[in-house]
C-alpha cells in the first residue's frame, strides 16, 4: 500500500509536487472535459438522454470545479501540512473520479456502431495516457488511475471478442506500462526525491524544532550568550569611576608618605639623644 500514498516524510518534495499539480491538473481535466463533450456528442442520437446529456454534464462539472480549484492555487501561500493534507485528497479524488468516467464509457459503449465504439476504446486510451503524464509527479495518483481505468478497459474489449479491439487493449496496457515504468524511474532518479533529500529534510525539520525550544527556554547566567549580552548591556557593565576617584587617591599616596617621614625623622633623633 505504500506505492498509493502520498509520501509525508519529505516537505520539500510535496511542495514541488503541489505546485507542478497547479499547473498540471488544469490541463488534466482540459483532457477529459473535450474528449467527454466529443464522445457525447458522437452518441447523441443513438444512446439515452442521461447517458449523452446528464452524467456528461455532471462528469463535466466536477472536473470544472477541480480545475478552477487548482488554478486558485498558484495565488496562495500553503503551509506544509495543508500541501499534504490537500495532495492525500486529490489522490484518493482519482478513484471515483477515474471510476465515473470509465463506467460512463462502457455503459456508452453498446448503443454504437462500430465506428462509435472504436471511438470509446480510442477515447479512453488516449484518456489514460494523458492522465498518467499530467499526475506523473505523484506516483500514487498516477498508479491508481492506471489501475482503475487500464485493467477494466483490457478486461472489457477482451470480453468483447473483437480481434481489432482486443489489439488495442493490449497496445494500451504496453503503453501505460511502459510509461509507468519511466515514472519510477524517474522518481528514483530525481534529487528531490531521492532518500539522501528526505534524510536532509527531517534533518533541517528537527533543528527549526530544536532552534524554536530552546529560544522558549530562559538564558542561563552561565552560557556564553549571557556573558556577551552582559558584557554589550549598560546595566550589566562594572560601575565606572567617579570623576574625582583618581586625584582623591593621588592626595592620599601623597599624605601618607610625608607621614612616614615625619615619622623616620622623629625616631632617628631620639636615638642620637639617647647616645
Amino acid at each position: 500500500m505504500r506505492l498509493f500514498r502520498v509520501p509525508a516524510d519529505n516537505p520539500d518534495l510535496t511542495r514541488a509536487q503541489f505546485d507542478a499539480f497547479s499547473k498540471q491538473i488544469p490541463l488534466l481535466y482540459f483532457i477529459l472535459i473535450s474528449n467527454t463533450i466529443a464522445v457525447a456528442y458522437t452518441y447523441v442520437n443513438v444512446a439515452p438522454d442521461w447517458l449523452t446529456t446528464i452524467v456528461p454534464a455532471v462528469l463535466t462539472v466536477l472536473a470544472g470545479s477541480r480545475t478552477f480549484w487548482w488554478l486558485r492555487q498558484r495565488r496562495l501561500v500553503r503551509s506544509d501540512a495543508d500541501i499534504l493534507r490537500n495532495l492525500r485528497a486529490t489522490n484518493w479524488l482519482t478513484l471515483p473520479i477515474g471510476a465515473g468516467f470509465t463506467a460512463w464509457s462502457f455503459a456508452l459503449y453498446p448503443y454504437g456502431d462500430p465506428f462509435a465504439k472504436s471511438q470509446v476504446a480510442f477515447y479512453m486510451a488516449v484518456t489514460v495516457i494523458g492522465c498518467i503524464f499530467s499526475l506523473m509527479h505523484l506516483r500514487s495518483a498516477a498508479l491508481i488511475v492506471t489501475l482503475i481505468v487500464d485493467v477494466p478497459y483490457v478486461l472489457f474489449f477482451f470480453a468483447t471478442g473483437e480481434p481489432t479491439l482486443k489489439a488495442i487493449a493490449v497496445n494500451n496496457l504496453l503503453v501505460s506500462g511502459a510509461m509507468v515504468t519511466v515514472l519510477f524511474i524517474t522518481i528514483a532518479t530525481s534529487p528531490i526525491s531521492s532518500p539522501a533529500a528526505s534524510r536532509c529534510s527531517r534533518n533541517r525539520r528537527r533543528r527549526r524544532r530544536s532552534l524554536t525550544r530552546t529560544s522558549a527556554l530562559p538564558i542561563s547566567i552561565h552560557s556564553p550568550s549571557y556573558r556577551t549580552a552582559a558584557a554589550s548591556s549598560p546595566s550589566c557593565r562594572a560601575p565606572s569611576p567617579m570623576p574625582n576617584a583618581g586625584k582623591s587617591g593621588s592626595q592620599s599616596a601623597s599624605s601618607i608618605s610625608t607621614a612616614s617621614s615625619r615619622s623616620t625623622t622623629i625616631t632617628a633623633t631620639q636615638s642620637a639623644t639617647a647616645s
